[in-house]
């Protein structure tokens, strides 16, 4: 028998996941948390073996909670949950340690078997968490070495290296100019020419692309 913690700041919904775990033979017990200071307590002192965590949770980032408990607590297993069905999203939950990702839409329904998979070592995803990581992975040309090398438009100047790398550490516009000794007003013109290169939209695509490419750390 197991032991799932629930992250969950919504009343309806926590007692949704505990109203379908109370009647699973194979629960023992279920702890629901609306807080993640009070869960982050408690995992000093308990073990859980499966965490279902709110991505979408107000009172803190939940991909640094999930961090924290993959160094504290290795073996448990982390399913998250979100309304989020993006590639970015669920790229960097993946990254954070999160083992499963389900969709509130279809969590309530799918918790169950997505526990059983993830202790089985699998990796539960809502068919349309994975049908868009399939796009990402089949359109975008980053996850091909030799397509990469085919399209040499997506190569970043020295220059617009330099300008994501500095917005990656959270500088801001006027400090990136004030840190290369450029314009103020050239920095956006980097910024958008970086964006298309990359096929993104905004800064913090351009930004977790440029990490996904090794441009930036």
């Amino acid at each position: 028998m197991i032991n799932v913690a629930i992250l969950e700041d919504k009343t309806f919904l926590s007692d949704r996941f505990s109203g379908v775990l109370s009647k699973w033979d194979y629960v023992a017990e279920t702890s629901v948390f609306k807080s993640s200071p009070d869960f982050q307590q408690a995992m000093l002192q308990f073990f859980y073996d499966v965490l279902l965590v709110d991505l979408d949770f107000s009172d803190d980032c939940m991909l640094e909670v999930i961090r924290l408990i993959g160094k504290l607590h290795p073996k448990t297993a982390v399913i998250a949950i979100s309304d989020k069905s993006d590639s970015e999203t669920v790229v960097e939950c993946i990254k954070a340690g999160a083992s499963g990702y389900l969709l509130k839409g279809d969590a309530t329904f799918g918790v169950k078997s997505a526990i059983s998979e993830v202790l089985n070592r699998g990796a539960p995803l809502s068919p349309t968490v994975a049908l868009h990581l399939l796009k990402r992975i089949t359109v975008s040309p980053h996850f091909d070495t030799k397509s990469r090398e085919r399209q040499p438009e997506l190569n970043l100047t020295k220059r617009e290296c330099e300008v994501i790398g500095l917005l990656s550490k959270g500088l801001s516009t006027k400090d990136v100019s004030l840190e290369l000794g450029i314009s103020e007003k050239t920095v956006p013109v980097h910024l958008r020419n970086i964006y298309k290169k990359l096929g993104t939209s905004n800064r913090r695509q351009a930004i977790i692309e440029a990490r996904h490419l090794g441009l930036v750390h």
